[in-house]
């Protein structure tokens, strides 16, 4: 179901591109929302109680393709509210504006930030400063669940530059984020884990067998993900009855829109 204030957005989002290009410390945690002028983006809106809820970009989207992710995890009930292209803060403004509106979870995993790495190049500090406002915004709808924050997954084939033998920047920022990301976990109800090494050869370099675009999982990928995660998210899952704490104030975002690429 589309939200009624879309439509009346569209036409904001070539204006207000310009706006979203000029990026800063700010620009990964300010609450903005995507869009292709062509292609109104839509909320999910999905409503009821889930043993786990799947926050992310198109890596996390695709894992529901054909019912994967729910087969995984069966017989828990899940739901993906993953976005093709997004970045942390356009996940913030769906979050913050309908997504997780009557939704209660036991669990959330997060994994969001290679989009601020491979389309806006920004920097470590401002993702990990997005994701720390998904988490506190997650907290607010859902005082009890329980989140398992996921490092950003090692894109690009190669780990180093076969022209001048160079590290990888785009996996030099990953793992910068990444070690601020762990920073982020309370030992309470947030939990890190950094699972990027499985999916490496012994090269570094990311196999196609599994990576076949260098960002993107296949089902032998996501199998991947699962048999890392799946302990963690029973040790999760089990925690999550404890005493609700203190739910944070979320502020609803002033709506804008962008045509960012989708990835």
């Amino acid at each position: 179901m589309k939200s009624p204030i879309l439509p009346s957005l569209i036409i904001f989002c070539t204006l207000l591109l310009p706006l979203h290009a000029q990026r800063g410390p700010d620009s990964a945690s300010t609450p903005f929302l995507k869009c292709d002028p062509s292609k109104p983006s839509h909320l999910i809106r999905s409503p009821g109680s889930y043993d786990l809820v799947l926050i992310g970009d198109s890596i996390t989207r695709r894992w529901a393709r054909g019912g994967a992710v729910q087969k995984a995890f069966a017989p828990w009930r899940v739901l993906d509210l993953g976005h093709d292209g997004e970045h942390t803060e356009n996940i913030l403004f769906r979050l913050q504006n309908g997504e997780l509106t009557g939704v209660d979870a036991k669990v959330v995993m997060i994994m969001i930030g290679t989009n601020n790495i491979g389309h806006t190049k920004d920097e470590p500090a401002w993702i990990a400063s997005g994701v720390a406002k998904i988490i506190e915004t997650v907290h607010a709808f859902m005082p009890k669940a329980r989140i398992l924050l996921v490092g950003i997954f090692p894109r690009g084939e190669l780990a180093v530059n076969p022209k001048n033998g160079e590290p990888s920047p785009g996996r030099k920022r990953i793992a910068a984020t990444n070690k601020l990301l762990a920073g982020l976990a309370d030992g309470k109800t947030v939990a890190f884990i950094d699972i990027g090494d499985r999916f490496l050869d012994p090269n570094g370099n990311l196999p196609k067998s599994t990576f076949p675009d260098a960002l993107h999982p296949t089902s032998a990928g996501y199998d991947i993900w699962y048999q890392a995660v799946r302990p963690k998210l029973d040790e999760l899952r089990s925690q999550s009855n404890a005493a609700p704490q203190a739910a944070v104030p979320v502020s609803t975002a002033t709506p804008q829109v962008s045509p960012a690429p989708v990835k």
